[in-house]
């Protein structure tokens, strides 16, 4: 069992790393300093680098346990579920808590994603998906969050004021197309 201050320390950390995230969501990558986010969190920018070396690593480690969170997803469907309704439901779960202050939605997981690919210069989002147990299904799970990522991405591109209707929608016509696959010709 941790500590009380062992405790407030993960508190911290998990308080700094999240909200790096959402004043990422809201201004962006330029647009957020170390020093907001100490502020907003009310500690010092020392403070926030003796958790952290930078922005960047704070929303590193808030991918990882994202990714963390989905495999756990991941492992309390039913033996034997389909691996591509298993992601639909969870992507469309997580859909609905679609809102700025919620950085735990797929929606800011895949911007939160797609701002720290802008610092890379190169993709990370394959460094945050769960290993599975063999390839072929590793295969398909990253094809599967491809296809979500195409969906929110859509969603994310509909003129303001959104219907999280419409984002459901996209998502399970996403997913739908993922299943008829096999079926498409090309004209």
């Amino acid at each position: 069992m941790p500590t009380a201050r062992e405790a407030k320390k993960a508190e911290t950390r998990a308080r700094l790393m999240r909200e790096t995230a959402r004043l990422v969501l809201v201004r962006g990558t330029e647009g957020t300093t170390v020093a907001d986010v100490a502020s907003a969190v009310g500690v010092s920018a020392r403070t926030f680098h003796n958790y952290f070396a930078s922005l960047e690593a704070a929303l590193e480690e808030f991918l990882h346990a994202q990714a963390q969170a989905f495999r756990a997803e991941l492992d309390q469907a039913p033996a034997g579920a389909s691996l591509l309704d298993t992601v639909e439901e969870i992507v469309l779960d997580s859909f609905h808590g679609n809102s700025t202050d919620n950085v735990d939605n797929v929606v800011s997981v895949f911007r939160i994603c797609t701002a720290l690919e802008s610092i890379h210069g190169a993709s990370v989002s394959a460094t945050f998906l769960p290993s599975l147990a063999n390839r072929e299904t590793s295969i398909a799970l990253y094809g599967l969050l491809a296809i979500a990522w195409a969906a929110v991405d859509a969603y994310q591109h509909l003129p303001e004021p959104r219907d999280p209707a419409d984002g459901e929608e996209l998502i399970r016509e996403a997913f739908e197309t993922a299943r008829n696959l096999g079926s498409i010709r090309l004209p």
